[in-house]
């Protein structure tokens, strides 16, 4: 005989979390719909689009700062060769 019932009986504290979330998950939804900010899919197509754009503009940007990067190395070692021959 289990102390706490039978999971028939009563339903988990697990199982009413799961009931809770998607209850929430629901007025979400139903919120984002209201509102006109949620079209209920993903447009795969589009997002896959925009994170190529990122990933290129990610490179690029990378490839300026190694190059800004090496340029202030640069500069630093002359105005060290300054400052010690002064």
């Amino acid at each position: 005989m289990a102390l706490g019932g039978t999971k028939e009986s009563k339903p988990s504290r697990l199982d009413a979390a799961r009931e809770r979330f998607d209850a929430a998950m629901q007025r979400l939804d139903k919120a984002l719909e209201t509102q006109g900010g949620y079209s209920g899919g993903v447009d795969v197509e589009k997002m896959s689009a925009q994170s190529a754009a990122l990933q290129a503009e990610n490179e690029e940007l990378t490839k300026i700062n190694r190059a800004v990067g090496e340029r202030l190395d640069g500069a630093i070692k002359r105005l060290k060769n300054v400052l010690e021959s002064a």
